[in-house]
């Protein structure tokens, strides 16, 4: 399966991470595959079932790089699963610091639109 995204389709950073990580474990589930990026999943003992699960994992990391722009390739590159590449980003990107959210909603409340202001200028001061 190849996977052919737009450049600007794909992960940039944060500002496009919420919507990136739906659209990959959506592709992902589609493949049968989300479990490799939200699991950690033991290799078996069986010959046939390690060559299926083998394959897979391949199957996983590629989609994670296809959907990152290159900036973001050498942090996941040298992970040696897809569970550990997912987490990579995720650790990256996701704003889950409780101090880092109630520093951003501090900014916003001092965000006031003055008179002199277009709305549009008040809306990129908020972005």
């Amino acid at each position: 399966m190849v996977i052919e995204l737009k450049v600007e389709d794909r992960l940039e950073g944060i500002s496009n991470f919420r919507s990136s990580k739906s659209k990959m474990l959506m592709l992902l589930n589609e493949q049968d595959l989300k479990d490799h990026v939200l699991k950690d999943i033991l290799e078996l003992e069986a010959a046939r079932e390690k060559t299926k699960h083998k394959k897979n994992e391949e199957i996983a990391m590629r989609i994670l790089m296809e959907f990152v722009r290159d900036h973001l390739v050498p942090i996941i590159a040298n992970q040696e699963s897809a569970k550990k590449m997912y987490d990579a980003l995720r650790n990256l990107l996701e704003n889950e610091n409780p101090s880092q959210i109630l520093a951003m909603k501090d900014k916003l409340r001092q965000i006031m639109f003055k008179k002199d202001d277009y709305i549009s200028t008040y809306f990129m001061k908020i972005a």
